[in-house]
């Protein structure tokens, strides 16, 4: 008796084995669905800025303002934008219908031997003015079925609700979404007496306890390096290589090399900007850093382009970093300082830096270049016949737009001299 029940639960074992696989073969793709993202216009991606501070919580209450109207070209940059600075291995695009919308999700899946994506499609309804129903739900070939979706909503709900539960607290906050086929309107409510709560759970969203201790550890090698150094100008490789110096070292205990130089590159791109990174994640008030001049090729200005292009590329990803230097040069040539292909230089070896640094390939080789780095000709190209002060009207004349031969014929001359810089080599 004993023989047949362990055989029995042999077969059992097997049968829900060969089902899992059969399921995982059925979910994971090669495929995806949805495109990853690609490089915004310079118009597209001003357009999202935009939306993002008329809609901070100050400024609301300033404007009085109690909806927000979004096009369906306009949610789904936003969706690109929030995929690029959250976890770039999502990458979703949403159609909308009257009280519906139908959202198409893939995920880079890590190296394994079943497939490189997991899709996922869902339809979802509105219900009850702001309350979401799951009506349909496919992941890769699988169809799930309706029983299993009214079983799995609300443990999915709980589960999100555990896990997230700031997102609860804010969507108090909205009082209906309008949903039909070209965009999306979201009415909410917020009073003054709302700002402190929603600044503190932006804190908790943003930032996790892990993430917590490493601005603190970063933020204070940084203040600890720049108590050292003199007051007069200096060159940016005496804070780039004491700061990868900590971050190799923090690397020995975390074992993961872009993950660190990610930390340091963020806290550079914040001292750039005149911000303390503490006060993110702390309810009291923080203490500004020491300000010294770190210079590039001798000019302030382009270490600033250089750090603060790697830091945006840090927090969201290359083609979003490229279009916002573009975007400020361009800003720049209308009524501004001017273009300048020697700023777009320094902005373009920042990603470069970003993107050697957070590769889990080349991570570890960056941070033994930039600790042992003794010329700055390591990290920027020459610019030497790069123009510079072009108004908007002689920019217009001279390369017409940035999909002009005559503007990527530049571009391209800049990436040939940086593909010569010691430190981006792969």
């Amino acid at each position: 008796m004993l023989k047949k029940l362990f055989i029995l639960l042999i077969i059992i074992v097997l049968v829900c084995a060969t089902l899992l696989v059969g399921v995982i073969y059925l979910v994971a793709e090669d495929t995806p669905r949805v495109a990853r993202l690609t490089t915004p216009a310079e118009s597209e991606l001003a357009e999202i800025r935009n939306i993002i501070e008329e809609n901070k919580p100050s400024n609301v209450l300033e404007s009085n303002k109690k909806q927000l109207v979004l096009s369906k070209a306009q949610l789904n940059s936003l969706l690109a934008y929030g995929s690029a600075r959250v976890n770039q291995r999502v990458n979703a695009h949403v159609r909308l219908a009257k009280d519906r919308f139908f959202l198409n999700t893939s995920i880079t899946l890590p190296d394994n031997p079943v497939g490189k994506f997991i899709n996922i499609q869902m339809t979802v309804r509105i219900q009850l003015s702001k309350y979401m129903a799951i009506e349909n739900l496919k992941l890769g070939e699988l169809k799930v079925p309706p029983a299993v979706i009214i079983i799995l909503q609300p443990l999915i709900i709980d589960e999100l609700n555990a896990r997230y539960g700031e997102y609860v607290s804010l969507w108090r906050h909205l009082r209906r979404i309008d949903l039909v086929e070209q965009n999306v309107t979201v009415h909410y409510r917020l009073e003054r007496a709302d700002l402190a709560e929603i600044k503190n759970l932006g804190r908790k969203i943003l930032v996790n306890s892990e993430t917590r201790k490493k601005v603190i550890a970063y933020t204070q090698a940084l203040d600890d390096i720049l108590k050292q150094i003199p007051t007069e100008s200096q060159s940016i490789i005496n804070v780039l290589t004491p700061m990868f110096i900590f971050a190799q070292q923090q690397t020995k205990l975390s074992k993961n090399a872009p993950e660190e130089n990610r930390m340091a590159l963020l806290v550079l791109g914040a001292y750039m900007t005149g911000s303390n990174p503490l006060k993110y994640i702390s309810e009291e008030p923080v203490k500004p850093f020491k300000q010294l001049s770190f210079t590039l090729n001798g000019r302030d200005d382009l270490t600033r382009h250089y750090l603060i292009s790697a830091a945006i590329n840090a927090l969201s990803g290359s083609a979003w970093s490229n279009a916002i230097g573009l975007e400020k040069e361009l800003n720049d040539a209308d009524g501004g300082s001017g273009f300048s292909f020697v700023d777009l230089m320094a902005d373009i070896a920042g990603n470069k830096l970003a993107q050697t640094a957070l590769n889990k390939l080349t991570a570890t080789a960056l941070q033994d270049r930039m600790i042992t780095l003794t010329d700055e000709s390591q990290i920027i190209g020459r610019l030497a016949g790069l123009q510079e002060g072009l108004s908007e009207k002689e920019f217009r004349l001279e390369y017409g737009n940035t999909n002009s031969d005559e503007y990527i014929s530049v571009v391209r001359e800049i990436e040939r001299r940086l593909f010569r810089c010691d430190v981006y080599r792969k």
